[in-house]
């Protein structure tokens, strides 16, 4: 059986199904991956430039829409260390200049086999991927692997059709709304969001990811030894769950002992309960509620204009 790539023959038939579907995001062009070294400054003018570059009325004006991308890596994959790299660009576009791209690195467990267990790998995302990708009907499992709003799988490391993608993704309004406002602080073995959804449809998925921010490893062993890995945006908790008609409640997330809640955000999104398309997001930072203790500011998908 063929996958879903290799169905797509070129750009203009992607773009046409996309469109008669009411979804979007593909492309088919390849690039080489530019240079991953850099420094997380020139990274951040580089993504930005690239972005003012490709879509000028997103750079101008406020999106409408959201890019949700989740990466599926290893440190135990020597592939991976470019498409962490880029997912960090992406994160740092939401972080620094607010653009809506939620970036989530999830850590699998199938490579931890060849010599290095990845400390940020659980069992629970790899079967996650499977099961997106049952949804995607691609065949295959593997790393790098991003996946845009749900709807869209590309090889993590290919810069140009995930810059591509991302900038379509930003072109499609949100259909759901979501806000989130954390509690006060309380313990800190773990933190309760209070969510509220707008416009889905009984059934949806709300998914909340702890995720944190400038980890790093120093690999011994394994494909990637010697090498020092630094990654953002690693998920380090997360629920999923079925909404009901009330569209509101409190979900509870664990916090791992050693999370640094200075680098740590919740990110929330909704997705269609069958098709898993993301119809909506938002996210909230962990830092001001645990530094003095204010409630931290809530977020939610309205923008300034």
């Amino acid at each position: 059986m063929r996958t879903w790539w290799d169905r797509l023959a070129s750009r203009r038939a992607v773009m046409v199904c996309l469109l008669v579907a009411g979804l979007t995001l593909w492309t088919v062009k390849d690039s080489s991956t530019a240079d991953e070294s850099r420094s997380s400054q020139r990274s951040k003018a580089i993504a930005t430039r690239q972005l003012a570059k490709r879509w000028p009325k997103i750079a101008a004006s406020q999106p409408r829409g959201l890019a949700l991308v989740e990466l599926y890596t290893s440190e135990g994959c020597s592939s991976c260390p470019p498409a962490d790299a880029l997912l960090s660009e992406l994160a740092t576009l939401r972080h620094n200049d607010d653009l809506p791209i939620y970036a989530l690195e999830f850590h699998v467990d199938y490579w931890n086999y060849l010599g290095w267990e990845d400390p940020f790998s659980r069992r629970a995302f790899t079967d996650r991927q499977r099961h997106e990708n049952q949804r995607l009907e691609t065949g295959r499992v593997y790393t790098p692997q991003m996946i845009i709003n749900g709807i869209a799988e590309i090889v993590g490391s290919r810069r140009q059709l995930v810059d591509e993608a991302v900038g379509l993704a930003l072109e499609i309004p949100e259909e759901v709304t979501v806000r989130l406002r954390l509690s006060e602080p309380g313990p800190t073995d773990r933190i309760d969001v209070d969510y509220t959804v707008a416009g889905a449809s009984h059934g949806a998925l709300l998914s909340l990811a702890l995720v944190e921010s400038g980890l790093a490893n120093e690999v011994d062993r394994g494909e990637n030894a010697g090498r020092h890995l630094v990654h953002a945006n690693v998920v380090r908790a997360m629920r999923t769950l079925r909404l009901d008609n009330h569209g509101k409640a409190r979900v509870r997330l664990p916090i791992p002992e050693d999370l640094d809640p200075r680098r740590a955000r919740v990110i929330g999104f909704v997705q269609d309960g069958k098709t898993l398309r993301v119809l909506g997001a938002s996210d909230v930072t962990l830092d001001a509620r645990v530094e003095d203790g204010r409630h931290p500011t809530e977020q939610g998908a309205q923008r300034a204009e």
